[in-house]
């Protein structure tokens, strides 16, 4: 074949092949539309590394494309040059162009299968010029996210997602089309939007689910909710999503022309080269995203991403670029995992008086989750139910999901994540602020804090300041809203008793008739092993006194009644700056008479450290030390365990 072609050389370079792919042309692809194949000279999404976007690799000056299985189909390659040209009926029939020339698949026969050869030449990199002291360039948000959707080779979206743009079990000419960005710029598009907690987020054409995987790994405390036409396309979504526990009443099979709106949705994202038109109705499928969109009153966002060379033809690219000149709009250059060059994104604020306003609709209509958090209360989540918050580091994706099992089931409380301070990640001026310095000055020892018999040294660790500083996150939450308590779960918790909101709504009411409390431990690693609330037994409040330690701040109740004690600072009484870890400060703490209770029997439970499988964030572990009666606390972004000898105390993560 390569001595086939019309040049051997192209600027001095050899010409050979450079990479191939075979496509089932039986199922509709994204790229049947009007496209070069100049994108092939981007590297390869694999190679694509630190959520960066793809660089142009190779040269790439001829595509050769050949029948694998006999059929009708044919290429329209565009210009003055071009026209339509027909497959031979017999397998290894083909046609040989150049690269540049737009083209399209005009006859797409059903069972055949196509092999596409593209000829070129890798370019000579530049060598890198070596720096003494580089400078550490700040992350992006959207970096950062692609990281979480990427990194590494146990991260769960790459796992379930990172598979062949077009799934071989989409029924042919029913949709099947999937429309799946790089990872780089599934975060970037999200990162963009800014989701809130109470955001409801909707796929127009879900596909594989790729989409909505990501914004359950990256935002999860937010809604999803969808659409897919195809049959087969829609229960591959479904079983991918299950293993990121979304439940399939999330997906509903339909096409964009039978929504006449969006539901609830706040914010909807549509890939819109992958939807189908009915039969005479060119498209109405494009036009019907639009209608959905205007129709739904309580949408405030609208991601479209088109290919932005149909400036005509595609209403959604006529939307979105007049949307622009408004203010109303940004849009972002986006790349197709697989290739795949000419895409963009339109962000579009879709507030009543978008038309009106000099800045996108967005910009003014999106709120921060710390925003967000002055919604949380009795107009959300129920006038009885508490709001609840889970601290997770960003880099523990692995307990989200934990967290997601326990407490997805249940309806009456409703759970929101915030992202713990990873103490790996400290400034000095936090230190300086959250620690005294005879503290600061131990946080670099390297000897065991904890040991397997439950010994700890009970001195601050790094990973204790940030899950400290996660805590006091959730109280400044608390102050924010008009709440009367808030319920502060670690994502450590291992186990919550039977008819855990039932049992909870009880510990509530025995609450409100202590006029004084504050403060209430739903467990603690005193009751560990003692087993937990359930059958006809009834949940009894012990009144903790000042000094005494019943520690794990895995699960807790906290009023605010006792934000003046916690978030008081520079006193000589007051909790921060720390000189040891949180709950045995917050134990030594003026609770005054009925301000500090525990619930007994414990509501949930957290392994310790040194019989748990997990690692922690924030204890080293050892061997065997020295024996100590024991006694434990929890927290922050992973939990913590401490053990109590006189003044000592032991933590647990």
């Amino acid at each position: 074949m390569q001595s086939a072609l019309p040049t051997e050389t192209h600027d001095g370079h050899p010409i050979g092949p450079e990479h191939m792919n075979i496509l089932y042309q039986g199922c509709t692809h994204t790229r049947l539309g009007s496209h070069d194949d100049k994108s092939e000279e981007l590297e390869d999404l694999a190679e694509i590394k630190d959520g960066g976007e793809a660089v142009r690799t190779k040269h790439i000056e001829y595509t050769a494309i050949i029948s694998l299985a006999g059929g009708q189909t044919s290429l329209s390659i565009m210009g003055q040059h071009g026209g339509e040209v027909y497959y031979g009926p017999l397998a290894g029939a083909g046609l040989l162009f150049r690269s540049a020339l737009t083209h399209k698949t005009a006859v797409a026969g059903s069972g055949i299968w196509k092999m596409t050869v593209f000829f070129g030449y890798t370019l000579p990199t530049t060598p890198a010029v070596p720096r003494t002291a580089p400078k550490e360039v700040p992350r992006s948000k959207a970096q950062r996210w692609a990281d979480i959707l990427w990194g590494g080779g146990k991260a769960p979206w790459r796992r379930i997602f990172a598979g062949p743009v077009t799934e071989p079990h989409a029924t042919p000419g029913e949709g099947g089309v999937m429309g799946k960005l790089t990872h780089f710029c599934i975060a970037k598009v999200l990162a963009e939007m800014e989701l809130c907690d109470s955001d409801v987020f909707f796929d127009i054409g879900a596909g594989d689910g790729a989409m909505l995987g990501a914004v359950r790994i990256l935002t999860p405390t937010v809604r999803l909710a969808g659409i897919e036409a195809d049959r087969n396309l829609l229960k591959i979504a479904r079983e991918k999503l299950a293993m990121l526990h979304v439940g399939d009443d999330v997906l509903k099979e339909a096409t964009v022309q039978g929504a006449w709106d969006l539901g609830s949705a706040t914010v909807a994202y549509c890939f819109s080269t992958g939807l189908k038109d009915t039969p005479g109705n060119r498209g109405g499928a494009l036009n019907a995203v639009l209608r959905a969109a205007q129709t739904t009153a309580s949408l405030r966002l609208l991601a479209l991403v088109c290919d932005a060379r149909e400036k005509r033809s595609n209403p959604l690219v006529v939307f979105g670029e007049e949307q622009m000149k408004r203010g109303q709009a940004t849009k972002l250059t986006v790349s197709m995992a697989g290739g795949g060059g000419g895409y963009a994104c339109y962000v579009v604020g879709m507030g009543r008086d978008a038309a009106a306003s000099s800045t996108p609709a967005y910009a003014t209509r999106t709120r921060s989750a710390e925003e967000d958090a002055a919604t949380i209360g009795a107009a959300l989540l129920g006038p009885a139910a508490p709001p609840s918050i889970v601290i997770n580091l960003a880099r523990r994706q692995d307990r989200l999901y934990k967290m997601h099992v326990l407490l997805d089931k249940y309806e009456w409380m409703t759970w929101r994540r915030i992202e713990a301070v990873d103490g790996k990640d400290l400034r000095k001026e936090q230190l300086e602020e959250a620690v005294t310095s005879s503290a600061r000055d131990r946080l670099d020892i390297a000897t065991p804090t904890v040991w397997n018999n439950g010994h700890f040294e009970p001195r601050l660790t790094w990973g204790a300041v940030g899950c400290a500083l996660s805590h006091r996150a959730a109280w400044r939450r608390l102050g924010d809203t008009t709440a009367e308590c808030l319920l502060v779960l670690e994502d450590d918790v291992g186990e919550l008793c039977e008819n855990f909101e039932k049992r909870l709504q009880e510990l509530l009411e025995s609450l409100r008739g202590k006029a004084s409390w504050r403060l209430c431990l739903l467990g603690s690693h005193e009751t560990t092993g003692k087993g937990l609330l359930g059958g006809r037994a009834r949940v009894s409040l012990v009144e903790l006194q000042q000094g005494q330690q019943s520690t794990g701040l895995f699960g807790y109740l906290v009023h605010r009644r006792a934000l003046p004690t916690l978030l008081r600072t520079g006193a000589t009484e007051a909790l921060f700056p720390l000189s040891q870890q949180l709950d045995a400060a917050i134990a030594l703490q003026e609770w005054g008479h009925g301000g500090r209770f525990e619930a007994r029997p414990a509501l949930l439970t957290a392994p310790l450290s040194e019989e748990s499988d997990d690692t922690s964030d924030v204890q080293i572990v050892a061997g065997v030390g020295p024996s100590r009666k024991r006694s434990r606390t929890g927290a922050g972004n992973g939990s913590m365990e401490v053990l109590v000898s006189a003044a000592a105390v032991h933590r647990t993560c």
